[in-house]
């Protein structure tokens, strides 16, 4: 008793945490049928199932079930957990699921089953047997078929309850579905678990994924830690594009949050040098601070290159940003005097400018506004543009992925590079991995 006030408690602490950082959509059993279960089953129904593990209609899902190795990865999960969680598992999947799968049970499973099916609906299933079978069946309570007919129904509920287990398990197989699954809500979760334990790899994964999202983290996290890194390292491997793609924006978010900063600099390198410009340029506007030093770290070479391909206002502009010391010092370089310099048309003045060194432009543009020197970026040469992002610090790269660059184009950008979408999916807590794989489920075909 104490054990599982104990597990509830850390479940309950579990639930908690989950579902007020992530409100995770997930589907419920929704059959009035199996509002009579009862025991751990019920409790932790009632404790953890919430409106937010109710699958949206029209949330976007994918179809993993010609995917192995998530089936076997889902499956090992299930036919690890405890019987409590099997049989929640068992109970959430879809009417036909549980149905298929007690019909796959052994007949003593079945027959136990039948034990808890309405005496009324036993008979009315015997009846439904071919007449062979009847008169079979019959025999072996010692009976004629017109006899067992004649008897009450309480004596025929006997009878049928001393045959063996295989017959009564042929006499379950007429029992309409509703009381089957009436009849196994009722049953002990060992029962249930038993069901679980014949069902083939696709059934338990899809047993596994019709589970709530919080019992799926129980089992998941129940795994040793080397071996929830493996698995889903498999899964990552096998269907990464699956997993980012059933990824919320939210989720992304997190994600990138969490980033290490070696990860994200290696996922914004994977990206094209045209959305590396763009993110950059969002990232100064959204913390101008973290890029204080942004354009420090490159080559004089290639400051100095880029200077060159501003135009003649946006050279101009870039000197009389700097200050009066940094002007004289450039004027004493210059071909013209600063009195001179002050006379002369735009063009003229740009020219002077640029018979300066590399090494003098490029310090120009190491104290211009972070922002106009990205804008200049993004229209330069794409040999340029090219250098211009190779020269960003590892830092930088990271912050210009971190701020700038959307959920969409980091699912994008994760796309391309399956070594850097491992690591950088490798980050994710066990939990966040969960709710992930757990879109990768058609879930109306759950319940057909």
């Amino acid at each position: 008793m104490n054990r599982n006030r104990t597990l509830l408690g850390v479940v309950g602490i579990i639930a908690a945490a989950v579902i007020v950082y992530f409100g995770f959509l997930n589907p419920q059993p929704a059959d009035e049928d199996l509002q009579a279960t009862i025991g751990t089953v019920t409790k932790h129904q009632n404790e953890q199932i919430s409106d937010a593990d109710v699958v949206l209609a029209g949330e976007e899902s994918t179809d993993w079930s010609d995917d192995p190795v998530v089936i076997e990865a889902m499956a090992s999960i299930l036919e690890r957990a405890t019987i409590a969680q099997r049989s929640y598992a068992y109970l959430a999947t879809g009417r036909k699921a549980r149905s298929e799968a007690l019909l796959g049970a052994s007949p003593e499973v079945q027959a136990a089953v039948l034990g808890q099916v309405a005496k009324a609906e036993q008979v009315a299933a015997f009846q439904r047997m071919e007449v062979a079978k009847q008169e079979e069946l019959a025999g072996r309570m010692n009976l004629k078929v017109a006899d067992f007919r004649g008897l009450n129904l309480d004596r025929q509920a006997k009878a049928i309850a001393q045959l063996g287990a295989k017959d009564r398990a042929s006499i379950l197989g007429r029992v309409e579905m509703k009381a089957q699954l009436a009849a196994v809500a009722k049953a002990d979760p060992q029962v249930h678990s038993e069901i679980l334990g014949r069902a083939s790899k696709t059934e338990l994964a899809r047993a596994f994924m019709a589970s709530p999202q919080l019992n799926r983290v129980e089992m998941f996290n129940a795994l040793p830690a080397n071996e929830r890194q493996q698995m889903m390292g498999k899964v990552y491997a096998a269907s990464s594009n699956n997993l980012l793609r059933s990824a919320t924006p939210i989720e992304v978010e997190n994600l990138r949050q969490q980033m290490s900063e070696k990860n994200a600099a290696d996922l914004f390198g994977a990206s094209s040098v045209h959305d590396q410009l763009v993110w950059a340029g969002r990232a100064v506007k959204t913390s101008p601070d973290a890029f204080s030093t942004l354009g420090r770290t490159h080559k004089a070479e290639v400051m100095g290159r880029l200077y060159m391909q501003a135009t003649p206002q946006q050279k101009v502009a870039f000197f009389r940003a700097q200050p009066a010391e940094v002007q004289n010092e450039l004027f004493g370089k210059m071909s013209v005097k600063a009195d001179e310099w002050a006379t002369l048309e735009l063009g003229a003045q740009a020219k002077a400018l640029s018979g300066l060194g590399l090494e003098r432009q490029a310090k120009m543009m190491a104290r211009v506004n972070k922002a106009e020197v990205l804008s200049l970026a993004r229209t330069a040469d794409p040999a340029i543009q090219k250098e211009f992002i190779g020269g960003l610090s590892r830092i930088e790269k990271s912050q210009a992925l971190k701020l700038g660059a959307s959920s969409r184009e980091i699912q994008d950008a994760l796309g391309r590079k399956p070594a850097i979408r491992n690591a950088v999916f490798s980050e994710i807590p066990a939990d966040v991995q969960i709710r992930i794989m757990g879109r990768m489920v058609q879930t109306e075909s759950l319940n057909r």
